[in-house]
C-alpha cells in the first residue's frame, strides 16, 4: 500500500501529523512578536468590546454581521481565564484554525482525488502562503473564520450530511457578507446530491441555517441592536463594499503583489481551475456526475472558485480579501498534481511500455512535496518583523501614561492597552464623514467640540487618512500648540519572499499631536 492509495489507513494519521507540522511551522511567525494593525486590530477591538459588555454596534461603526466579533470576545474570555492578554488569545485560537485548515484541506483533497499525496500537497501549500501565516498568529480575522467554515462546509458536502452543510455555510456569511457564496454553493451542491430525497434534504440543511443564525438573532434581539445592526450594515458597509465597483483585474495585480513569492502556487491553482473546466464538460457529456461542477465529491470547490472570482472581478477591496480563495488554490494545485499521474497512469493500463512511466509519476507526486515544503515554508524560519510588538506596547504605554489619548486610524492604541475608546468612530475617512453626519446630529463639528472639552494628552492619527473631519482635527490641533511628532513602524506581508525574510513591508506612519505642558 502507498501513500497514493485513498483507501491509506495510515492517511487519517498522516492529515493529523501533517496539520500538526503546519502549525508548528506557522508559529515561527511569532505569535508574542509579530505587531497589531490594520483591519486585524480593529476586529481585536470589537472582541474587546464584546468582552467588557458592550454593544458591538452602539459603541462602533462596525458595517459586518456580529458573528465575528462574538467568536473573537468569546476567545478572549477564555484566555482571560488564563491570565493571557486579550490581544494575545485570538492569536492562539487563529493557530488552531491554522492547524484545523490543513487537515480539513488535506482530507478534502484526498477524498477529491483518492491520493494521500495530493492532501499532503494541498496542506502544504495551504500554510506556505506568507500573508496567510501573518494572519494566523496576529488576530482571529473574520475571513479566517470564513476559511474554515469554507472547509468545514466542504468536508459536509463530501459526506453528504446536509445539517452540517447548512449550519457551516451559513457561518461564514455571518462572519463576512460575500462568504453568501459559500451559502449559495453549499445550496447548489446539496440540492443537487440529494435530489432523489429533495425533501428531507432541504429540510435538513434549513434546519442547519436556522441554528446558525440563532447566537446571531439573539444577540441582536438582548442588546435590542436591530436598528443600529441595519444602519450599519447598509449605512456604512454598502458605501465601502461597493467603492470601486467592478475591478475584473485589481484582484490578480494583487495577487500577484501579495503572494510573489508564492506566485508557482497561484499558477499551478489557476491551472488547476482552468483544466478542471475543460474536463468537466467533456465528463458531464459522458454523464459521469461525479466529476461535475456538482459533484458532492468535489465539496463544492469548483462552485467556490466561480463564486470567489466573480465576486473579486465585481468589488476587490484589498489583500485580506483574497483569504478565503486560499484553500481553492490549494485544492486546485493538488488537484491538477493528481489529475497528470491519473492521466499518465491511464496511459500506462493502456499501452504496457509506460506502465513504468506511470508508477514513476506516481513516485514523483508522492517525492514532490519536499521542494514544495522547502520552497513554500522556509520563510516561516527566517522571520524576524522590523517591528516587534513588544515596541508597539512600550510605544502605547508611553502615550496612555500621560493621560487621554484618541486614536483615529490608529487601532492599535486602544487594542494594546486594552482601553475603551472615546468615540465610536475610529476611523475617520471620506466615506466615515458622510456616515458620521448621518448618525451624529452636527457631524464633524460636534466631534471638534468634545475634542476640544476632552482636551487630550495626545492625539494619534494615521498619516495619509483622507477625509475632511480627520484633517480638521490636526490642523485644530497644532493650531492649538499640541507638537506633532511621526513615527513609523512596518507592517509585514506586504512583497516577496526577501521582504519577508527581512520583516518588512508595508510602512505605517503615526502622526501624534502631544498637549504642551
Amino acid at each position: 500500500m502507498t501513500l497514493t492509495d485513498s483507501d491509506d489507513r495510515r492517511a487519517p494519521y498522516l492529515g493529523l501529523a501533517l496539520a500538526t507540522a503546519m502549525a508548528a511551522t506557522l508559529l515561527q511567525y511569532g505569535i508574542g512578536d509579530y505587531p497589531v494593525g490594520g483591519d486585524s486590530a480593529y476586529f481585536l477591538y470589537l472582541g474587546q468590546r464584546v468582552l467588557g459588555g458592550d454593544s458591538i454596534y452602539a459603541n462602533t461603526f462596525l458595517g459586518y454581521p456580529p458573528m465575528g466579533p462574538l467568536l473573537t470576545g468569546a476567545v478572549m474570555g477564555i484566555g482571560d481565564g488564563f491570565d493571557i492578554p486579550t490581544y494575545i488569545a485570538p492569536r492562539y485560537a487563529g493557530l488552531f484554525l491554522a492547524w484545523a485548515n490543513a487537515w480539513l484541506i488535506f482530507s478534502i483533497a484526498r477524498h477529491a482525488t483518492d491520493r494521500t499525496t495530493a492532501g499532503i500537497l494541498a496542506g502544504i501549500v495551504l500554510s506556505s502562503f506568507g500573508w496567510y501565516g501573518g494572519f494566523v498568529v496576529s488576530s482571529f480575522e473574520p475571513k479566517m473564520m470564513v476559511m474554515t467554515l469554507t472547509l468545514l462546509t466542504s468536508v459536509a458536502l463530501q459526506h453528504r450530511r446536509p445539517f452540517a452543510a447548512g449550519l457551516c455555510a451559513a457561518l461564514a456569511p455571518l462572519c463576512w457578507q460575500p462568504a453568501g457564496i459559500v451559502a449559495l454553493s453549499a445550496l447548489a451542491v446539496t440540492l443537487w446530491s440529494g435530489r432523489t430525497a429533495l425533501v428531507k434534504t432541504l429540510s435538513l440543511f434549513a434546519a442547519g441555517v436556522v441554528v446558525a443564525l440563532l447566537p446571531s438573532v439573539v444577540y441582536l434581539t438582548v442588546e435590542s441592536a436591530w436598528l443600529d445592526f441595519a444602519n450599519r450594515l447598509f449605512g456604512i458597509h454598502v458605501q465601502t463594499q461597493f467603492g470601486d465597483v467592478f475591478t475584473p483585474l485589481r484582484w490578480v495585480r494583487y495577487s500577484l503583489r501579495a503572494y510573489a513569492s508564492e506566485r508557482w502556487f497561484l499558477i499551478a491553482g489557476a491551472l488547476g481551475v482552468l483544466v478542471f473546466a475543460i474536463r468537466s464538460v467533456t465528463q458531464w457529456r459522458h454523464g459521469s456526475g461525479e466529476t461535475g461542477w456538482l459533484a458532492p465529491k468535489l465539496g463544492g470547490m469548483p462552485l467556490l472558485a466561480l463564486g470567489w472570482i466573480t465576486y473579486n472581478s465585481i468589488d476587490f477591496q484589498g489583500y485580506p480579501d483574497l483569504l478565503p480563495a486560499l484553500p481553492i488554490i490549494a485544492f486546485f494545485a493538488a488537484w491538477l498534481a493528481a489529475t497528470v499521474v491519473e492521466i499518465v497512469s491511464t496511459l500506462g493500463a493502456r499501452w504496457a511500455r509506460a506502465r513504468l512511466l506511470s508508477r514513476l509519476a506516481a513516485t514523483v507526486l508522492t517525492l514532490l512535496a519536499v521542494p514544495t515544503a522547502v520552497y513554500g515554508l522556509s520563510d516561516a524560519f527566517r522571520f524576524e518583523p522590523a517591528t516587534t510588538l513588544e515596541t508597539q506596547i512600550e510605544t502605547i504605554r508611553e502615550l496612555t501614561d500621560a493621560g487621554t489619548v484618541l486614536a483615529f486610524g490608529a487601532d492599535a492604541v486602544y487594542v494594546l492597552s486594552e482601553q475603551r475608546a472615546t468615540f465610536p468612530f475610529l476611523r475617520l475617512s471620506p466615506v466615515f464623514d458622510a456616515h458620521l453626519h448621518l448618525v451624529v446630529p452636527g457631524g464633524c463639528v460636534e466631534l471638534f467640540r468634545q475634542v476640544v472639552e476632552i482636551s487630550p494628552a495626545a492625539i494619534v492619527v494615521r498619516a495619509g487618512t483622507q477625509g475632511w473631519c480627520i484633517t480638521s482635527i490636526a490642523v485644530k490641533a497644532e493650531a492649538a500648540g499640541y507638537q506633532k511628532t511621526v513615527i513609523s513602524w512596518s507592517k509585514p506581508m506586504h512583497g516577496d519572499r526577501r521582504d519577508i525574510a527581512r520583516g518588512e513591508g508595508k510602512r505605517i506612519d503615526w502622526e501624534i499631536y502631544r498637549r504642551p505642558d
